[in-house]
C-alpha cells in the first residue's frame, strides 16, 4: 500500500487531535475540560490548515516553515529543525469561509484568556460549548472538502450534562466579561452573510430522544410527545432570570434604534412561546390562585433578538 500524502497524513493528525479534544471536553470530572479542549481544538485547526497550504502547493512542505527576515533561509529550533508559521498566519493564508475564521479566532481568545481565569462562570462555559460544537462541525465539513477524509466525531456532551439549570447569567469578573464581549462580537459578525454551510457558534438545545439506545440528553422541549420531566422554580428560576422590564432596558442599549413599539412586541411574540427563551410560572408557587409571569433567559432571548435587530439594519 503506497504512503499517503503528506497533506493527508497531517490532516488524519489533526482529526487525531480534534477527537482527544472532544474526549476530554466530554469527561465531566475533568474541571479544567472547556481550557483544554481549546487548547487541543485549535492545535488540530493549525494542523490541518497547515495541511492546506501544503496541499495548495503540491505536497511541498517548505510553505508552511518560518524564515528569517530578508532571509530566503528558516527559522529553526534547538534541534535543527525548521520552524512552522503560527495558527494565526496559517489562519490568514488559507482564508477558509468567514465563518470558520471568526469560529477560530474564537478559540484562540479562548485558548489564550481562559487558561489563566481560573475556574470560568457558567455562562462563559456555555459559550465555550457554543463555539465548540461549531468548530467540530466546520472540521469535520472542511476535513472531507479539502482531503476527502471523513471524521467520525462523537458530539460534545452538553453544559447540561453536569446541570443544564446552572446555566445563566450572574456575576462575572471582569477578564471573563472582556472574553465573552469577543466571543459575542465574533458570534454576531457574520450577520447571515457568510457561507450557511459553516457557523461561528451553535446555540446548543438539547432534548431527550427515547429512541437513543442506553439513555439520552435532557433538556426543555415543546414536544407533546416527550416524556415529563419535573423543573423547580428555584432551578427554573436559576434559568430564566430576567423580567419583560429588564429585556427591555437591555435591548435600548443594545440596539441604537430599539423601540419598545408594536414591532417589537411582535418579535416578542414567539420568543416567549419558545421553550428555550421563556418560561412562564406562579409569582407565588404555594398558591393555585396566583398570578403568572414570564421570565426569560437572557441569552437564548437576545440570540433571537440579535438576529431580527441585526437583521434589519
Amino acid at each position: 500500500m503506497a504512503r499517503p500524502k503528506r497533506e493527508i497524513r497531517m490532516s488524519r493528525c489533526a482529526g487525531a487531535a480534534m477527537l482527544a479534544a472532544i474526549e476530554v471536553y466530554n469527561k465531566p470530572t475533568v474541571e479544567y475540560r472547556e481550557q483544554t479542549f481549546a487548547i487541543l481544538a485549535t492545535n488540530a485547526w493549525e494542523i490541518i490548515l497547515k495541511a492546506r497550504l501544503v496541499q495548495q502547493a503540491g505536497g511541498k512542505s517548505y510553505v508552511i516553515y518560518q524564515r528569517k527576515k530578508k532571509s530566503r533561509r528558516y527559522v529553526r529550533d534547538d534541534t535543527g529543525e525548521p520552524i512552522t508559521i503560527n495558527l494565526r498566519e496559517a489562519l490568514g493564508r488559507t482564508a477558509p469561509p468567514t465563518e470558520v475564521a471568526d469560529n477560530i479566532r474564537g478559540l484562540m481568545a479562548i485558548r489564550n484568556e481562559a487558561t489563566h481565569m481560573g475556574m470560568l462562570t457558567p455562562e462563559l462555559r456555555q459559550k465555550i460549548l457554543w463555539f465548540g460544537t461549531a468548530s467540530v462541525r466546520n472540521f469535520v465539513k472542511l476535513s472531507a472538502k479539502w482531503f476527502g477524509e471523513n471524521i467520525e466525531t462523537p458530539y460534545l456532551l452538553p453544559v447540561g450534562f453536569i446541570g443544564q439549570a446552572a446555566v445563566a447569567k450572574g456575576i462575572s469578573p471582569k477578564p471573563q466579561k472582556e472574553l465573552l464581549k469577543v466571543l459575542d462580537t465574533l458570534s454576531r459578525s457574520s450577520n447571515g452573510k457568510g457561507d450557511s454551510d459553516y457557523s461561528v457558534a451553535v446555540h446548543v438545545q438539547i432534548e431527550l430522544n427515547r429512541g437513543i439506545s442506553g439513555g439520552g440528553s435532557i433538556g426543555l422541549t415543546n414536544d407533546p410527545s416527550a416524556p415529563t420531566v419535573h423543573v423547580s422554580d428555584d432551578e427554573a428560576l436559576e434559568r430564566f432570570p430576567c423580567t419583560y422590564t429588564e429585556i427591555v432596558s437591555i435591548c435600548k442599549k443594545r440596539y441604537p434604534t430599539f423601540k419598545q413599539n408594536r414591532q417589537f412586541h411582535q418579535i416578542m411574540e414567539p420568543i416567549k412561546a419558545d421553550v428555550e427563551c421563556a418560561h412562564e410560572r406562579k409569582l407565588d408557587p404555594k398558591s393555585s390562585k396566583s398570578a403568572k409571569k414570564v421570565f426569560y433567559n437572557r441569552e437564548a432571548t437576545l440570540a433571537r433578538l440579535d438576529r431580527e435587530y441585526n437583521n434589519a439594519t
